[in-house]
């Protein structure tokens, strides 16, 4: 009998630990899929306050040098806003959700200005259809994942440190 209750518990044992193992594996890739979900918000928001501010920037000052700013701050904000909106986790107290918020704007037009600056390396800046508009595509795609990095590392830490769901 207790050979047999012994060879029960093993078996029981075994069951738990690879639903332990299932639960962390879902764990990430939950993460990832909120990753995928950050980026396509913060690429949302950015373009979106890009084609609004844009057009109202026009209509005031026209074409000139404040374009290149107004495309790399708002989609360097805009995306921050977007991958924080994202990533947001009310566990956080006051503080650390500003702290982060901050990051991810910060993050945001730092990978704006990065994207822009690839795109006037690969000649992307002024093209053919429009002169005095800038590519905005690789500048949209630089903030995005600019402002998704250290959200994204935040998550990935948090499910390594705590694998439960």
């Amino acid at each position: 009998m207790t050979m047999q209750m012994q060879k029960i518990g093993t078996a029981f044992y075994r069951h738990i630990q690879l639903l332990a193992t299932i639960g962390a594996l879902l764990k990430f890739v939950l993460v990832f899929a909120r990753g995928v979900f950050a980026l396509f918000v913060a690429a949302v928001v950015g373009f979106g306050s890009y084609v609004m501010l844009q057009a109202l920037y026009l209509s005031i000052w026209g074409y000139g040098g404040g374009v290149v700013a107004v495309l790399v701050f708002t989609t360097g904000i805009g995306s921050g806003i977007g991958s924080y909106i994202a990533w947001l986790d009310r566990e956080h107290k006051l503080g650390a959700q500003a702290l982060l918020l901050a990051v991810a704007l910060a993050c945001g037009l730092l990978g704006a200005w990065l994207g822009l600056q690839r795109g006037i390396d690969v000649g992307a800046i002024h093209p053919i259809w429009k002169p005095g508009i800038p590519e905005i595509h690789i500048t949209t795609v630089g903030a995005v994942i600019g402002a998704n990095i250290p959200l994204f590392a935040l998550g990935l830490f948090k499910a390594i440190r705590d694998p439960r769901l």
